[in-house]
């Protein structure tokens, strides 16, 4: 474990419809928009970063934060003239956000038209499970379920059970994290 770092601050997604994937988070997941920066705000902070060329695009939005909880965020960079491969082998897999209970979860998020899958490989085929949600327990012996948003980033939800490796593996170790702040 880390003596220096204190947390994981946000992952970064490129996404080609910035609309959508906001509505998917923010409405769907039940993110919180935190602010969004155009191009021209970073280009203000340090002019001499500002590219030669035409800046037509510098009032477009360059990358937004939402907050998934008090110091976890999710950033979303819009590249709406990029390819943004969906369901290939890369080094980015998935994420999983950490949930409470996983059958009010997947409720409440399929209610605002999300979709649920069994196993992450149903994903690409687009088996979603049965309208009667059983969830997957893993050989972690966490409860799982998996969606996607609209550009096919996996995502796991997890929910720890009081047997989960997770949990018991940090309730076991916690005395070892001595952090250096």
């Amino acid at each position: 474990m880390s003596d220096v770092i204190s947390g994981l601050m946000h992952l970064s997604l490129r996404v080609k419809d910035y609309e959508k994937s906001l509505d998917f988070y923010c409405n769907g997941m039940g993110f919180e928009k935190m602010f969004e920066y155009t191009k021209k705000d970073f280009y203000e902070l340090d002019p001499s970063q500002a590219p030669k060329e035409s800046r037509g695009d510098e009032n477009n939005i360059w990358l937004a934060y939402l907050r998934i909880r008090p110091r976890q965020y999710l950033e979303l960079f819009p590249v709406p003239h990029e390819e943004v491969a969906q369901h290939t082998t890369q080094s980015f897999f998935h994420f999983s956000l950490q949930v409470d209970n996983i059958e009010k979860t997947v409720d409440v998020i399929r209610k605002r038209g999300i979709k649920i899958y069994k196993f992450g490989s149903d994903i690409a085929r687009n088996k979603q499970v049965p309208k009667i949600f059983v969830p997957l327990v893993g050989k972690c012996r966490s409860r799982i379920a998996w969606t996607c948003d609209p550009d096919g980033n996996m995502i796991e939800l997890m929910e720890l059970t009081p047997q989960s490796h997770q949990r018991r593996f940090d309730e076991a170790n916690a005395y070892k994290f001595n952090p250096v702040f």
